[in-house]
């Protein structure tokens, strides 16, 4: 059976800024990513464009982790990861693409 191209979901509007979920090898029914994230409905699963962001790698995510507050103790995964997302927008390390393009 043919396989059918479906964009991947939104997992953030924040600020003008859409950040869309990675899927396990670019498969859906595989589930999402924890860490992984797309600037745009390309990214992909392997990680190789400039389209994809590890938040693990972000500076507002290694610098909470590293304070270590209790908010960030008390937090899944999921909610570290949209955390360091909303932080890195704020702080202009990430951009919609009309932006980055700029």
């Amino acid at each position: 059976m043919p396989m059918q191209w479906i964009p991947p979901e939104v997992a953030l509007e924040y600020k003008g800024v859409t950040i869309y979920h990675i899927y396990k090898n670019d498969d859906m029914e595989q589930g999402k990513r924890t860490f992984w994230f797309g600037k745009s409905v390309e990214a992909t699963d392997r990680g190789d464009d400039d389209n994809t962001i590890d938040v693990r790698t972000l500076p507002t995510f290694v610098a909470a982790a590293y304070a270590a507050s209790e908010q960030w103790k008390g937090m899944s995964d999921d909610e570290r990861a949209m955390f360091a997302l909303k932080a890195a927008i704020d702080q202009g390390l990430l951009k919609n693409e009309e932006e980055a393009e700029e």
